[in-house]
Parts: structure tokens; C-alpha cells; sequence
């Protein structure tokens, strides 16, 4: 995977009803250079143990209304604890302040890595 993307990035959002271009401007979320210091795209070493299924970190809507993500990342969150999800299937859901460590190292231990994008 290289660390170049071959395609316009402005496809991603090209003719989504939530996006019109005389009004919005897209800025994309910032993060410190060492965030991405564990990246495999930037020359770290690519990770050897992947043994998560699943992986999400962040805001699981605890401090929102319902309708935040339809409900969904709290209905996710919430079986992911009362049907023990990290035991039984190594999948592991939590927000920043209950999972500790750095987020790429965490998420590069995973098959599957879920961002999702903050509203």
C-alpha cells in the first residue's frame, strides 16, 4: 500500500447530499506528524500480531442525545460490554478515556479498524 493515493481526494465527498460547494468548505481533522509515528505508510515496521478482530476507539456517544449516530454507537458500545465482545470474539470498542495507549498501535493489533468521522 503506498502511501500516495492515486485518485482525486474530493471523490470521497463528491455529490453527497450533505455537501454543497458554494456554501461548505472541507477541512480535513489535524494531527502532530508523531501521531502517525507507528504507521507502516511512513516506514514503521508493519505489525506481526494482529490478534483483534475488531477495533474502535472514541466517542461512543455517552454524552450525546439519542439521535446522535442514530443511536447506533451507543446500541454497538453497549453489546459490546453486556455480550462480552473483547473475551469471547477479541473485538474491543471503547472511548479515549477507557482505552489507554496510542490509537495506531491499538488499531494496527486489529484486522478491522473502525474510523469513524466526529460530526
Amino acid at each position: 500500500m503506498a502511501p500516495y493515493q492515486n485518485e482525486d481526494w474530493r471523490l470521497i465527498y463528491k455529490g453527497h447530499p450533505c455537501y454543497n460547494p458554494e456554501k461548505d468548505l472541507v477541512i480535513p481533522g489535524f494531527k502532530i506528524p508523531s501521531h502517525f509515528d507507528a504507521s507502516p505508510l511512513l516506514g514503521a515496521a508493519p505489525a506481526e500480531n494482529r490478534h483483534l478482530l475488531l477495533f474502535f476507539r472514541g466517542d461512543c456517544g455517552h454524552n450525546r442525545l439519542p439521535q446522535y449516530s442514530r443511536g447506533i454507537r451507543q446500541k454497538v458500545w453497549n453489546l459490546s460490554r453486556t455480550h462480552e465482545w473483547q473475551t469471547k470474539h477479541n473485538i474491543i470498542i471503547g472511548t479515549r478515556k477507557e482505552l489507554t495507549g496510542t490509537e495506531w498501535e491499538q488499531s494496527m493489533q486489529s484486522f478491522t479498524a473502525v474510523f469513524l468521522a466526529s460530526s
